[in-house]
């Protein structure tokens, strides 16, 4: 298990990404098959490694903030779909740039016209 994580998750990420994620197995499964396409037996044994070795880190409560908070939130149809949109940038411009990983694309978008 050891072994095709340091081969297969470092292909993208930093190793300390990976172990201090901390999942149950069956969360395990989900992160990483969204971002590599294994052979079944090779999930098997990645997400029990996982689930053995860095497991589920308990979550902080939430914390209330006191007050009124004004949000806008705006989302945008990307043009291609099904391409798992994620890491938007925001630049100096106002563009906001963005990567398809499903699709091996980078996107820009125009706030102000898109």
């Amino acid at each position: 298990g050891k072994e095709l994580v340091q081969s297969t998750c470092s292909q993208c990420h930093a190793l300390n990404l990976v172990t201090n994620a901390g999942y149950k197995r069956e969360d395990w499964i989900t992160v990483f098959t969204s971002m590599a396409n294994l052979p079944k037996e090779q999930v098997a044994t990645i997400a029990d490694y996982l689930a053995k070795n860095f497991p589920e880190k308990p979550k902080p409560p939430a914390v209330v903030i006191p007050g009124n908070v004004n949000v806008m939130i705006k989302e945008w149809e990307v043009p291609s779909l099904g391409s798992r949109p994620h890491d938007p940038l925001a630049t100096p411009d106002g563009m906001i740039w963005w990567t398809g990983q499903w699709a091996n694309v980078l996107g820009r978008l125009n706030p102000k016209t898109d």
